[in-house]
C-alpha cells in the first residue's frame, strides 16, 4: 500500500534501535525521549518538498503522528512541527 501524506506532513518509516546509527540527545527534563526515522513520502506542499528528501533520517517527537503498520513496517504521518530535526551525515 501507498500512502501520499497531504498538507504539513510527511510520511516516515521508523527506524528499529539496530538500524539506528549513534545518535545522543540529551534533554534536561527527565521522560522526554524521541524517536529516528525516514522520510519515505512527502506532501505536494512546496515548502514541504524543498525542506525533506526521501531517505534523510530525522528525529521525531516520540508519541508524535498518526502510526500505521504498513507491510511489516511501522510508519507514521507527522506533521511539521513534531519532526525536531535532520540527522545530517559528516561527509568527513
Amino acid at each position: 500500500m501507498k500512502i501520499k501524506p497531504i498538507g504539513n506532513r510527511v510520511l516516515v518509516k521508523i527506524i528499529e534501535e539496530e538500524e539506528r546509527e549513534s545518535v545522543i540527545l540529551l534533554d534536561k527534563s527527565i521522560g522526554k525521549e524521541y524517536q529516528i526515522g525516514e522520510i519515505e513520502e512527502v506532501s505536494d506542499c512546496d515548502f514541504i518538498k524543498n525542506q525533506f528528501r526521501i531517505g534523510e533520517r530525522v528525529i521525531l517527537k516520540k508519541d508524535s503522528g498518526v502510526h500505521i503498520l504498513n507491510d511489516y513496517d511501522e510508519q507514521i504521518i507527522v506533521e511539521l512541527d513534531d519532526i525536531l530535526g535532520i540527522i545530517k551525515r559528516d561527509n568527513s
